[in-house]
């Protein structure tokens, strides 16, 4: 899949676990922390969502995907999806076209999109709309986000002079429940 072609167009509104919470989990009291640690939240959440991480959205936020063509079904590679809002494509006349009637299959991973659109776009005019993102985001994959957080706030630097090693059953095995395939 090539995920240069999806864009997010609308950010998340919030950070999928709060200050509090990594400070309960790394045992931080220190006030002067918190903008430090919002900013590894950030870190450790970019490493997780979007196309760019393991194709999960871990809160709402609005993506448009270019595609090739209009074939009648095709997947999204973004998990959960939420709504599939429009599609936008330019016909080989120049004639612009919008269409809201399309369905989709929320409970699969990754989503199928189905419609009756009967059209050849120019090649790479189509473009769909989509939301996609947990309305709350799993235990599993806020417990990964700290863990995280807390490898980063620990390990400052690029290198180590101590030989760090994976925590068995940890974050890529909760990750690896939740990426698209």
């Amino acid at each position: 899949m090539n995920f240069n072609r999806i864009s997010r167009t609308v950010e998340p509104t919030q950070l999928p676990v709060s200050v509090e919470d990594v400070k309960l989990q790394l045992n931080i009291s220190n006030p002067n922390e918190d903008a430090f640690l919002v900013n590894l939240i950030e870190v450790a959440t970019a490493m997780i969502d979007g196309p760019h991480g393991i194709g999960i959205a871990l809160c709402p936020q609005t993506y448009e995907f270019s595609l090739n063509g209009l074939s009648a079904n095709f997947t999204i590679p973004i998990y959960p999806v939420r709504s599939v809002d429009k599609i936008e494509w330019t016909e080989h006349d120049g004639v612009n076209y919008s269409s809201t009637a399309l369905r989709f299959d929320r409970n699969t991973n990754p989503c199928q999109v189905y419609h009756d659109i009967r059209a050849t776009p120019r090649e790479g005019s189509a473009v769909l709309t989509f939301t996609a993102g947990f309305t709350t985001v799993p235990a599993d994959l806020r417990q990964a986000i700290v863990m995280l957080v807390g490898h980063l706030y620990e390990n400052r630097e690029a290198t180590s002079a101590v030989k760090l090693e994976t925590v068995p059953m940890a974050v890529d095995t909760i990750l690896a429940r939740y990426r698209v395939s």
